[in-house]
């Protein structure tokens, strides 16, 4: 609950609120993560992304950014991994 802006706020207040709420925030935050861990990840994107051109070749780097449009899921792994998931849609070249 929002309160009035014409009541002034203790110190006190206002720390003992924050803690309240950043609690309230920490189990949501575990509740989605509890979701995130039950979803299968039907629809699902894949990118691939690449960091080139370095000066030392073995500097190079190559990566999947993965999105699941289900549970909000975003992770990021080595490109090794992209039959993780056969069934995620390729949208690297799309805008």
């Amino acid at each position: 609950m929002i309160n009035p802006p014409n009541k002034i706020r203790t110190p006190k207040f206002m720390s003992q609120r924050l803690i309240l709420l950043r609690k309230k925030v920490q189990l949501i935050c575990d509740e989605i993560v509890a979701l995130q861990k039950e979803c299968s990840h039907i629809h699902l994107t894949k990118k691939y992304g690449a960091s080139t051109g370095n000066y030392d070749p073995s500097s190079d780097g190559y990566w999947l950014d993965w999105h699941c449009t289900d549970c909000d899921k975003k992770w990021t792994t080595g490109q090794e991994e992209s039959r993780l998931y056969p069934h995620a849609v390729d949208i690297t070249h799309k805008p």
